[in-house]
C-alpha cells in the first residue's frame, strides 16, 4: 500500500495490513570492543585563528601535523571483519564554527577509480563517508561522503540504519591524489546540525568512518558494523566536544524575479523573501513569503510502465531541511525492501503540484495548462527537540490558480482554489541503557474547497537491549469527508547473532 496524505483528496487508505519479517540465523561472533583502536576520549579544539584551513583535499596545513591520527578499520562488505588490508589514517578537531575532518588513504595509484556525477549519486567509485550522531545518544546523525574526483554525497541517518539522501547541506569537502593513494578533507559547520541543548557546550557525539575500495569492491569501515546485525547508529563509539555554543542564527533572502512568456506575449514580475531563524541549537523556524522553488534541480527521466504513480523525491531545500521528524517507519524511505515507492503519510511534492481538477468536465484543457504548478503564498516550518521530545509542524499555503481552456468551442478562463497544508509531528524517543524504544504521532490536513482529507498516523519502534529483534509499526486512518481508511503493517527482524545469513 502506497499513502500519500498530501495527495489524498479523493481516497482513502483501504483496509490493507501487512507483516514483513526477516530471521537469520547468524554464525560469526564481533567484539564489542569498538573503540580500541584509537578514536579519542574528546576532540582536540582549535580557535579559527589558528586553523586557517584550505579545504582542497591536500592535507598539508600545519594545524594537521600536530592532529594524533587514529585508524582500526575492519573490512565490512564482505562481512569477514578482517583487518583492511590498505591503512586508513583518520585525523578531526573542531572549532566554533565546525568540525574538521581528513583521510590519508593508502592504495596504489594505478587502482585508484575516479568518477564524476551529480550530487547524491551512487557509482562504482573510491570514496570516503564521515557519519556523525550529533544526539549523542543514536536518534539521529548525519552522514558526508567525498567520492574521489570531488562529488559530494551526504544525507541523514535515522534508527538503526535509516539512510536518506534528501538532505543538502552547506559544508565543504575536496579530494587529492596523492603519490600514495588519495587524501580527503572536510569541514562541517555546527550551524547547519541540530544539537541537543547544553548549558555548558560540552556534548558527546558518535562517529562512523566508511571507506569504499572500488577496485576490489569492498567496504571498510571505523568501527566495523556490517550490515549482518541490527546495531548500527547506536553502536556508533563517542567521542567528546567541549564548549560548543552557536550563536543564535538569524538569515533573510530577499529575491526579485521577471520572466517573459514569448507565447502569450506577456511578462510576470515576483518578490518574495525566505526567512531561517535558529534561536538555539535544537529549535529552528523557516518561513517562506511568496517563494520562487523554480530554481531547482531537475526530476531524472523515468519511464513508468507500471500502473503505480512514479514517486519522485522532494529537491526544494525549504522541504528538505530538518524533514527527518516527520519520518515514521524505514518504509517511508524510497529504496526501501525492494526498492519500490516508499509507503509514507506526507508527501511534500504534493505542495505546489498542478491545481486540483476543475469540476466543470465539459471544460478542455491543454495538458500544459492542466500540468502547470501552483503558486505558493507562504510557507513555514518549525522544528525542535526537548529532551526525548522532538516534534515539528509544517504549514503550506497555495494560490489560486487561473486556468484557460475551451468550452464548447469558445475560450473561458476560470479560477481553481489552491490549497492548504498543515503536517504536525510529535515523536517520543528512549534511549536509556541499551536498544531503543519510541512511539510518535503524524496529523496531516489537505484542505479545499472542493473537499477536506485528514490522516492520522501512529507509529511504535523498539530495538532489543542486545538488538537482536527489530520492531517497526505504523497504523494508517484516512477520512475524505466521502469515506475512510484504516490499515496497518509491522516490519520484524530477528537476528540471533551477527554473520552469514542461512
Amino acid at each position: 500500500m502506497t499513502t500519500h496524505p498530501f495527495a489524498i483528496e479523493r481516497t482513502s487508505f483501504k483496509r490493507q495490513w501487512s507483516i514483513g519479517i526477516a530471521l537469520a540465523a547468524l554464525c560469526a561472533g564481533q567484539s564489542d570492543n569498538l573503540q580500541a583502536s584509537g578514536l579519542p576520549d574528546a576532540l582536540p579544539m582549535r580557535t579559527e585563528l589558528d586553523t586557517r584551513i584550505i579545504i582542497d583535499g591536500a592535507i598539508d596545513e600545519p594545524t594537521w601535523q600536530d592532529i594524533k591520527a587514529f585508524s582500526g578499520f575492519k573490512v565490512i562488505s564482505p562481512d569477514t571483519l578482517a583487518d583492511a588490508p590498505l591503512e586508513t589514517n583518520i585525523k578531526m578537531f573542531y572549532t566554533e564554527r565546525g568540525l574538521y575532518f581528513s583521510a590519508s588513504m593508502t592504495q596504489p595509484p594505478e587502482t585508484l577509480i575516479e568518477r564524476l556525477s551529480a550530487r547524491d549519486q551512487f557509482v562504482n567509485r573510491d570514496r570516503i563517508s564521515l557519519s556523525v550522531d550529533t544526539s549523542g545518544t543514536g536518534l539521529y546523525a548525519y552522514w558526508f561522503a567525498v567520492n574521489l574526483g570531488g562529488s559530494l554525497m551526504d544525507g541523514t541517518i535515522l534508527p538503526e540504519r535509516q539512510y536518506s539522501s534528501n538532505w543538502d547541506g552547506p559544508w565543504r569537502g575536496a579530494s587529492q591524489r596523492t603519490e600514495t593513494g588519495w587524501s580527503v578533507e572536510m569541514m562541517l559547520p555546527w550551524s547547519m546540525m541540530t544539537l541537543p541543548t547544553s548549558d555548558s557546550g560540552d556534548r558527546d557525539i558518535g562517529i562512523y568512518i566508511q571507506r569504499a575500495a572500488a577496485s576490489i569492491d569492498e567496504d571498510w569501515a571505523y568501527p566495523g558494523l556490517p550490515r549482518t546485525q541490527n546495531q548500527f547508529l547506536s553502536r556508533f563509539p563517542k567521542t567528546k566536544i567541549k564548549g560548543i555554543k552557536p550563536k543564535q542564527q538569524l538569515t533573510f533572502y530577499p529575491y526579485v524575479s521577471s520572466s517573459l512568456d514569448a507565447v502569450d506575449d506577456s511578462t510576470t514580475q515576483k518578490a518574495g523573501f525566505d526567512l531561517f531563524w535558529r534561536p538555539t541549537t535544537a529549535f529552528q523556524v523557516t518561513g517562506s513569503f511568496n517563494p520562487d522553488f523554480g530554481n531547482v534541480e531537475s526530476d531524472n527521466v523515468v519511464v513508468n510502465l507500471t500502473s503505480y504513480e512514479t514517486f519522485f523525491p522532494e529537491k526544494r531545500p525549504f522541504f528538505l531541511e530538518g524533514q527527518e521528524v516527520f519520518t515514521t517507519s524505514p518504509r517511508a524511505n524510497p529504496g526501501w525492501g525492494s526498492g519500490g515507492t516508499p509507503t509514507t503519510l506526507i508527501n511534500t511534492r504534493r505542495i505546489g503540484a498542478p491545481p486540483r481538477a476543475l469540476t466543470d468536465t465539459a471544460i478542455t484543457l491543454s495538458q500544459t495548462e492542466a500540468n502547470q504548478p501552483s503558486e505558493l503564498i507562504a510557507a513555514t516550518k518549525v522544528t525542535g527537540q526537548s529532551g526525548s521530545l522532538r516534534y515539528g509542524l509544517l504549514v503550506a499555503l497555495e494560490d489560486d490558480t487561473e486556468l484557460i481552456g475551451l468550452k464548447d468551442g469558445n475560450t473561458v478562463r476560470r479560477t481553481q482554489f489552491g490549497r492548504d497544508f498543515i503536517a504536525a509531528r510529535v515523536l517520543y524517543e528512549n534511549t536509556q541503557g541499551s536498544g531503543r524504544r519510541a512511539v510518535g504521532l503524524l496529523m496531516t490536513e489537505v484542505g479545499h474547497n472542493d473537499q477536506t482529507a485528514q490522516t492520522l498516523g501512529v507509529d511504535l519502534h523498539h530495538l532489543s537491549q542486545g538488538g537482536k529483534l527489530v520492531v517497526d509499526v505504523q497504523t494508517l486512518h484516512s477520512d475524505t469527508e466521502i469515506e475512510s481508511g484504516h490499515g496497518a503493517f509491522a516490519d520484524i527482524v530477528f537476528r540471533p547473532q551477527q554473520g552469514i545469513a542461512t
